[in-house]
């Protein structure tokens, strides 16, 4: 995958080669290391990006400092909070867990979701959206009930409820450090019993590339070649059962953009062949703005995968001071406040697009 020119780099190349020849002296020598230092600033940000992402668990790991690229052996260690399983989620949350960790209060209800309880049978005059998601969908770093999520709930079922409306839940599926096929096969696996009405599914600027860092050490341990969401990407690359992890990730790497457009196209026709409509979310990070070029391709892919809706709320932190928004100076992890502007937002997103589909799920009789 081509990654664009950073913009110093590109300015160095122009310049250099728009240099008069009276140049002073020693000038390209500068030129070069301003552009060796700005390729290495932009290789190390998506080695952070990568290793803040894979090694979320991990105590002590600061945002300036790049991760060493290690093989992952064994899933992330999150504490109290999860619990290992044989195949591609590598861990799911721990059900029935009240503990507190790295600094905020921590709850899973019976079936291992940080959320409150619900029946598995979707109860009279309700409206029910499942959301897939990570870390910050889960509400890393903040205390129960203080994530977007559950605030956004609130607002939503307040609001119907006053206006004679039904019930409105948000159930909240999200796991923290998995990738988008990871979130779509625990999607899968959880949601689709408790019958929702709408899907949200949450995207993040370290989607790309993110499926295939994870299959590079998963397919060695013949974990993943019969995933829906990757299976044609994966026979495409050329990858074979018994290849050692790094023939894999030179297979895999040319096709990381193809796997994304997989897992999305997964996502959006599952839930057209279900008759449930589906909303690509791209959420921010604090301090970490989303670079055009790179949005611009991410808002791409979930379009073209067909996606009832995509919201695009990367743009919620723009021009504010981050160490207001983070859980820490070394997180971008947002913290309460961060959760509630992006709750705001997303009520104000999908308001109108739950209303719609609210109304011809009551009047409509049941989904076939």
């Amino acid at each position: 995958m081509n990654r664009p020119a950073p913009p110093l780099a590109l300015a160095a190349l122009l310049a250099w080669g728009l240099a008069p020849p009276g140049a002073a002296p020693g000038w390209p020598d500068r030129v070069r290391e301003a552009l060796r230092s700005d390729l290495r600033n932009a290789a190390d940000a998506e080695r952070m990006d990568r290793g803040y992402y894979e090694s979320l668990a991990g105590a002590g790991r600061r945002l300036d400092r790049v991760a060493r690229a290690e093989p992952e052996a064994s899933p992330p260690d999150f504490g109290p909070l999860t619990l290992p399983v044989g195949d591609v989620r590598e861990y799911v949350l721990k059900p029935g867990v009240s503990a507190a960790h790295r600094g905020a209060s921590w709850a899973t209800n019976g079936r291992g979701m940080r959320d409150r309880e619900y029946p598995i049978d979707k109860p009279a005059n309700t409206y029910r959206i499942a959301m897939a998601g990570d870390s910050i969908g889960a509400g890393w770093g903040v205390d129960d009930g203080r994530g977007f999520e559950p605030t956004a709930e609130r607002t939503l079922d307040a609001r119907s409820r006053a206006s004679g409306g039904s019930a409105v839940e948000i159930l909240n599926f999200a796991v923290p450090g998995h990738a988008p096929g990871q979130r779509w096969e625990h999607f899968s696996r959880e949601a689709w019993a408790m019958c929702p009405d709408l899907v949200v599914f949450q995207g993040t600027p370290a989607d790309f590339g993110w499926d295939d860092r994870k299959l590079r050490s998963l397919l060695p341990r013949e974990i993943g070649w019969n995933v829906s969401s990757y299976k044609e990407a994966v026979a495409r690359s050329g990858a074979r059962p018994g290849d050692s992890e790094e023939s894999c990730k030179k297979a895999l790497r040319p096709h990381r953009e193809a796997i994304l457009a997989g897992v999305y196209r997964a996502v959006a026709d599952d839930c057209r062949s279900r008759g449930v409509p589906s909303v690509w979310l791209l959420l921010p990070r604090v301090g970490k703005p989303v670079a055009p070029a790179d949005r611009a391709r991410l808002v791409g892919l979930a379009r073209s995968a067909g996606f009832s809706a995509v919201v695009d709320l990367s743009g919620a932190f723009d021009g504010l001071d981050p160490l207001g928004l983070a859980i820490g100076p070394d997180d971008f992890h947002p913290n309460a406040g961060g959760h509630a502007r992006i709750a705001a937002r997303l009520d104000s997103a999908l308001r109108e697009f739950v209303n719609i589909h609210r109304a011809e799920s009551t009047s409509g009789g049941d989904r076939p």
